[in-house]
């Protein structure tokens, strides 16, 4: 029986349809077009704990991801913002130049699945593997998007029982729980697990048994 491929130009997804008699078999797949720059698969993705100011001064990596303002700090190849208002803070502040990010150094903008804007692509996944805020829509963005195979993480603050963010300041929004949950550590083993990809917390201690850890003078004796 014949397998008709189906692909929509650049955009998500694009089907594989197997058609046979009244049979029809449908997988969905979410991949981004193949750039030179996704070839590297080695990434480093910046969550939003108050650490992450004590090493942005870390060399460029040849990927990084950051989440919500971070931009403000780093320059980034993309940046991802789970919530539509700090989505929509980001949005007009670059509008109104209260930045000093250029056309040069603007990362890509990413946003959760159905919440698109003019700025802001989205991040499509299966359902069971959605993301659940900004740090896991960057991981989700590697993987999915990026085909990341090793994926560093500075800035996680989970296993600190904290609230704290680098950029409490701006947001418009309070936070009353810890950022970390037992969801989205298991949501991260399910994407190494099943897409291969080895995640490496870069911290004090580590954050999770079943997912990587090294101190940041590790990192840095390997990442340099």
């Amino acid at each position: 029986m014949p397998i008709h491929l189906f692909i929509t130009p650049r955009k998500l997804p694009y089907e594989i349809k197997y058609r046979g008699g009244f049979l029809f078999h449908r997988l969905t797949l979410y991949l981004q077009e193949i750039h030179p720059l996704n070839l590297n698969i080695r990434m480093l993705v910046w969550f939003n704990s108050p650490i992450v100011s004590e090493h942005l001064h870390i060399p460029k990596q040849p990927v990084e991801i950051g989440c919500n303002h971070l931009y403000q700090k780093r320059n980034l190849t993309y940046c991802c913002a789970y919530d539509p208002r700090t989505r929509d803070q980001i949005t007009k502040d670059l509008n109104t130049k209260n930045t000093e990010i250029t056309k040069n150094t603007k990362p890509i903008f990413y946003t959760r699945n159905g919440a698109k804007s003019k700025l802001f692509n989205e991040v499509v996944t299966p359902n069971r593997l959605q993301p659940e805020d900004s740090g896991t829509l960057a991981i989700a963005l590697a993987v999915f998007y990026l085909k990341a195979k090793t994926i560093n993480i500075i800035g996680c603050g989970w296993h600190k029982d904290e609230t704290k963010s680098l950029f409490d300041n701006q947001y418009t929004h309070k936070k009353i729980y810890s950022k970390g949950s037992n969801r989205k550590l298991q949501l991260l083993r399910t994407y190494q697990r099943e897409f291969n990809v080895a995640i490496n917390f870069v911290s004090d201690k580590p954050v999770d048994t079943y997912l990587g850890w090294s101190s940041f003078e590790e990192f840095l004796q390997n990442n340099h």
